[in-house]
């Protein structure tokens, strides 16, 4: 079962955090190889730290999570990659809060928010 984590997207000072299925993460760094940094979190249940810099990986604390992570991008290289979209998720905690989400459907959008939290997922919005 693929996990959820929280990737940290660093670039000019402005930072974007994202919830991503592991197994989108390495579709998601391609995109995003111009960002400065890429720092990812992983769950409380399976915590590990991630660094890319201008898309390579920089610093992995977990190599099953590392091995993972390359073959994804290896993959990329040699095949079609997957399309990813970015949902806005609104959970409700105490109060309603939001998240960003990188996900290929909005099926998987919502099954990234429940590996992540068990907070109730009211609202689910794709960003164009």
């Amino acid at each position: 079962m693929p996990m959820a984590c929280r990737a940290y997207l660093i670039h000019e000072g402005e930072t974007t955090e994202i919830i991503v299925n592991i197994n989108n993460l390495a579709v998601l760094v391609k995109e995003k190889s111009d960002i400065s940094d890429i720092v990812v979190v992983g769950p409380f249940n399976n915590h590990f730290i991630l660094n890319f810099k201008k898309g390579k990986i920089r610093f992995c604390s977990d190599p099953k999570v590392k091995e993972i992570v390359e073959a994804g991008l290896m993959k990329i290289d040699s095949e079609s990659k997957t399309e990813l979209f970015f949902y806005k998720g609104f959970i409700q905690y105490r109060s309603i809060q939001t998240v960003n989400i990188c996900a290929a459907s909005e099926l998987q959008a919502k099954e990234v928010v429940q590996k992540w939290t068990s907070a109730p997922l009211k609202h689910l919005i794709k960003v164009a």
